[in-house]
Parts: structure tokens; sequence; C-alpha cells
């Protein structure tokens, strides 16, 4: 578990409370993830947010050099600024389901290359429109040292 509040100036105060389960065996491991966020908003026309979202994720074994992964992210709330999230913006309209999916290939020992596809799906905005479906293919190169 986790919980964490914020001071901030004018009764602009968040808290946020988190938990997550996570399971492992010999060829796969999986965790869920479910969090909760207040964020109180003082002063005109300032409301206040309740934000929900649940996370599951899978990697499975199938060789010893390659891992198929997987990824799927509810978000019960559109997300706050999240057209500026950089790495992968979401509509702040509305609520979505957001996908991943990929394989894992070790080239050596501490060098890794993850081809994926992220997939956001939309559901319908407080003005009756739905925004439109994000498909992202990615190559990741992942290191250590």
């Amino acid at each position: 578990g986790y919980a964490d509040w914020q001071d901030r100036a004018a009764g602009r105060d968040v808290w946020t409370a988190e938990a997550f389960a996570g399971w492992q065996e010999k060829s796969w491991r999986a965790t869920l993830q479910y969090g909760h966020q207040e964020r109180r908003e003082a002063g005109p026309g300032g409301g206040d947010l309740s934000l929900d979202f649940l996370s599951a994720f899978a990697v499975v074994q199938v060789s010893p050099r390659v891992a198929v992964l997987g990824r799927v992210d509810r978000n019960f709330d559109p997300i706050p600024n999240g057209e500026t999230i950089d790495y992968m913006p979401f509509s702040d309209q509305a609520k979505s389901v957001f996908g991943y999916v990929g394989v894992d290939v070790t080239l050596a020992k501490t060098v890794h290359l993850i081809p994926n596809v992220e997939m956001t799906v939309y559901g319908e905005a407080k003005d009756g429109s739905t925004p439109g479906t994000d498909l992202v293919p990615r190559v990741t190169l992942f290191f250590t040292w």
C-alpha cells in the first residue's frame, strides 16, 4: 500500500492512496494496482477532482531469451492535463483504456530489444463526442551497466 498527502497553498491539497499486489513464478510474473486521488481546487471556478485507475501487467518467459509482456490500464476518469504528457499524450476529455503489448528479446545479458505497440481507446466525452483511438508502435532498446 501507499499513501501520500500534499499540503498545498490556498487549500488546494492533494491526497493519493494506492494498493499494489504482485505474483512471481519461475516463468511468469504479474501485478495488479489500484489508485485513487483527491484534488482540492479552492477558489472561484475551481472544482474538486476525484480520480481512479486500475492497472494490470504480466510477463511470460517463452524461452531463455524471449518474453512476452502486456499491460492494461483503466482510467475511470479523464486524465487532467493528459494532452501535455510528452511520451504518450492522453485526451483529457474522456475516460480511457490503455493497452500495451510487446516482446522482450534479450540480445546480451544487459541489453534488451523490445518492439511494442501501445493503444488507447476512449469513452464518450461530456460533450457527446468520442476522441479517436491512439495507436503507437515503438521499439525500445533497454540496457544496464
